[in-house]
């Protein structure tokens, strides 16, 4: 029997005409094939495309591994691939009301690893921005271990101590009621042993069993909320810094190297054991400051006696 053979050079789809005078060069429909264009002698035939494969975890299986599920919490914003380097870079915003953690995130993926290589060696963390806190107060007191101890408050909670930072405000909801007309804020948090000083006195409900906490910060990366995600009208990297805009706010950039170094766990402070996660994890810490190879734990002073003035 004499063998067909047809190579579709034309790489060129035809519907208009009717089959029987479609030119050989061509072809009258097709389905998950691409064209060869290479110079070798499979020129112009017809190859089946590959599937996807799932490569980015990090989002998932890391936050899983430090006891964080964040499933089904995460809103794809934007991504871009540096030409230079074939690293991917993701935008991702995080509202996790089971975890009481409300975050923008940026992550690295390297899409030239191969598949079988560990994620935490193919993605990191560039820069994660948490701007909400929820938690429950376990302890509350106005009196404190310094001379300067006075209209105060000082506080534990049950867990998030290691996503909140100096400056983050309190909001007093239910049971927690907090001044009228000022602000509440965290003057300083003690890591170790889990202590949050406040800079106003704050009253607890009497008789109150559970005492609900919402700490709140600064948005930078504000990629919007779950119903009402920005949309990312520019984005790219020139000279190992992202710029991008979404046509409704400043133009923002990241430089994705000293960022990543404000997100490597080992530059963070220590965590608190058994207060929520039980290490801290790249993707879950606020990206911290990095000022000449130097990461800041507190911007506060101690006097004589080891208090914050």
């Amino acid at each position: 029997m004499a063998e067909l053979k047809n190579t579709f050079t034309g790489g060129k789809m035809e519907k208009d005409l009717d089959e029987r005078i479609v030119p050989t060069s061509q072809y009258r429909e097709a389905l998950n094939i691409s064209v060869a264009t290479s110079e070798d002698s499979d020129v112009g035939a017809a190859q089946n495309i590959l599937g996807n494969v799932k490569v980015t975890e990090a989002i998932q299986s890391r936050t899983m591994a430090m006891g964080k599920e964040y499933a089904g919490d995460n809103y794809h914003v934007a991504e871009v691939i540096d030409p230079q380097t074939s690293m991917l870079y993701r935008f991702i915003h995080t509202a996790s009301t089971s975890q009481g953690i409300w975050m923008d995130r940026i992550v690295e993926f390297d899409t030239q690893s191969s598949l079988d290589i560990p994620w935490d060696q193919k993605e990191n963390a560039v820069m994660v921005d948490i701007f909400k806190v929820e938690s429950t107060i376990d302890t509350h007191n106005t009196s404190g271990p310094c001379p300067t101890s006075t209209n105060k408050s000082y506080i534990t909670i049950d867990k998030n101590v290691n996503q909140i930072r100096w400056g983050m405000k309190v909001e007093g909801v239910g049971a927690l009621i907090a001044p009228v007309g000022v602000d509440v804020t965290i003057e300083d948090v003690n890591y170790s042993t889990g202590n949050i000083t406040l800079n106003q006195p704050l009253t607890i409900a009497s008789g109150a069993v559970t005492i609900p906490i919402v700490i709140l910060g600064d948005r930078n990366l504000s990629f919007g909320d779950t119903n009402n995600i920005k949309n990312i009208t520019g984005i790219n990297i020139i000279d190992g810094m992202i710029f991008w805009t979404d046509n409704f706010s400043e133009p923002k950039k990241v430089n994705i190297e000293r960022s990543k170094d404000g997100c490597d766990s080992v530059n963070a402070v220590g965590y608190v054991p058994g207060r929520g996660i039980d290490k801290i994890d790249d993707f879950n810490q606020h990206t911290l400051l990095i000022v000449n190879d130097t990461n800041p734990q507190n911007c506060t002073i101690d006097d004589q006696f080891g208090c914050t003035p």
